[in-house]
């Protein structure tokens, strides 16, 4: 928890820092260093995700940043204030920063601004006061005679990166580097250290490690995420303002040219959107698990296990006007042991309908499940039309103003990787019909919104205890899937 004291302690940090880089902190700007600084601190391991405008202040606070912390850092594992934050101790030989970018070049133009810096008459005397040398300057490499040091990397999967251990690292245009450069090349730079991770840039066209990241921020710590459009800009830069005014008149489309919403509005131009956006699944949770209710159906549905995939099962209860999340479970391994855990799992519920995904020409496991529970089982097969109408329906619930759809969030391994594929599902449009399915990641899964849609399928196609069943309108023209109320 962090004390009043810790928070002055910090704001003496920034006031210093600005003022040993001769410059003012825009608010947003401190805001975003002192969270900086409170997880370097307390060694908390922090990833921090940052959409910046173009031109927003976004290298200016990172050099400055980097060397107020290789500066002070340091200095302060000698004072009694490594009493109260430890890790101090560890900063007494140095601090070490890395920035890396797509390019080495794009990482570099930090350490340019850092060696014209270093060299002018405010800088020298700062030096002096803190008896201060610099040992190493050129674009990759900045050092300082207290141990601290500086260096750039790329971030290119085809650069050979064996980086030191970090206790800041900074992932410029984080938006343009692949999964396999950020998890694997560039964050375990922090894995020795549990260092802070600052990763930044602008909104692109596809789904990238980034993006995952953000949305990763957004559930679990909202804190740690922040955007800043051009209108947060504009009050501090009259010259700014004139040049997004003229931008505004000049560009095709204006505010809603695409370039101008990446570069300014900070919105990600995907061709393929999100199922359902991530912010509103979220507000759908609660975090306990819902009591089933009296003249509601029980629904199950099933999503076999393939080679590279588990079984997952889903449990909703409908009724009528709502649709919420019973049980989940998810099993690998060996088809006859998930059989039994699915039938001790289905058989602890008074279930209306079970509803398996099937391959329509003899479907050993749908046969074995129907075999055990009789007629409530409905074997369906997955066609283009069959899923086109399953996610028109689940996508329905979803959107719902007000909610219709409501899921439980335990913190338990089901109910997170619930979550996340719901979260990291993409929709399109193919022909007529909505197509719904995975992102393209590694390790990225679809198995609990299809096991979810077919249960909701289950629920719809039975009659209630008061009323009947749930029809369907089949798509019969091209429509727009965020305007899928009309239909109904």
């Amino acid at each position: 928890m962090v004390k009043k004291t810790d928070d002055k302690f910090i704001e003496k940090l920034i006031c210093y820092t600005e003022k040993l880089n001769n410059l003012t902190f825009r608010d947003y700007q401190s805001d975003k260093v002192a969270k900086i600084y409170k997880s370097v601190l307390f060694n908390d391991g922090a990833t921090f995700t940052t959409l910046w405008a173009r031109k927003a202040g976004k290298s200016m606070m990172l050099r400055a940043v980097f060397f107020g912390l290789m500066c002070l850092m340091p200095a302060l594992g000698y004072t009694a204030m490594a009493v109260d934050f430890s890790i101090l101790k560890r900063f007494r030989e140095g601090f070490t920063s890395v920035i890396a970018g797509p390019k080495i070049q794009t990482a570099g133009i930090l350490f340019q601004e850092l060696r014209r810096q270093s060299k002018t008459a405010h800088f020298k005397t700062c030096f002096k006061e803190l008896d201060l040398d610099i040992t190493i300057s050129n674009l990759l490499h900045f050092e300082l005679s207290n141990g601290s040091k500086a260096q750039a990397f790329s971030g290119s999967e085809n650069a050979s990166n064996e980086g030191p251990e970090a206790d800041l690292l900074a992932i410029d245009e984080a938006s343009m580097l692949t999964p396999f450069s950020i998890y694997k090349i560039l964050k375990p730079f922090c894995a020795a250290s549990n260092g802070t991770i600052i990763e930044a840039g602008t909104p692109g066209k596809k789904r990238c490690a980034f993006l995952t990241d953000i949305n990763f921020n957004k559930r679990y710590y909202p804190e740690r995420h922040v955007a800043i459009p051009y209108d947060l800009v504009v009050p501090h830069s009259k010259t700014y303002a004139r040049f997004i005014e003229n931008q505004l008149l000049s560009l095709p489309g204006g505010i809603d040219n695409p370039s101008f919403k990446q570069n300014f509005l900070l919105e990600w131009t995907i061709s393929e959107n999100n199922f359902v956006e991530p912010e509103y699944f979220q507000s759908l949770a609660t975090a306990i698990r819902y009591e089933i209710s009296p003249n509601t159906v029980l629904s199950a549905g099933i999503d076999w296990g393939k080679v590279n995939s588990d079984t997952c099962c889903t449990i909703l209860e409908y009724n009528q006007h709502s649709v919420r999340i019973i049980d989940l479970l998810n099993i690998s391994g060996r088809y006859t042991e998930q059989l039994e855990v699915l039938k001790l799992f289905l058989h602890s519920y008074n279930l209306s309908c079970i509803i398996p995904e099937s391959n329509n020409i003899g479907d050993p496991m749908s046969e074995k499940i129907e075999e055990e529970f009789g007629k409530i089982v409905r074997p369906t097969f997955m066609s283009v039309p069959m899923q086109d109408k399953i996610f028109t329906n689940l996508l329905m619930f979803l959107t719902a103003k007000p909610p219709r759809f409501a899921w439980y969030d335990d913190n338990s391994r089901e109910s997170k990787m619930f979550a996340q594929q719901f979260m990291d599902a993409e929709q399109q449009m193919k022909g007529n019909f909505l197509c719904v399915h995975k992102m393209d990641a590694d390790g990225s899964k679809d198995d609990f919104l299809f096991s979810t849609a077919l249960a909701l399928e289950g629920a719809l196609t039975t009659k209630l205890r008061s009323g009947s069943a749930f029809g369907y309108k089949s798509t019969g023209k091209t429509r727009n899937v965020l305007d899928i109320l009309k239909d109904y």
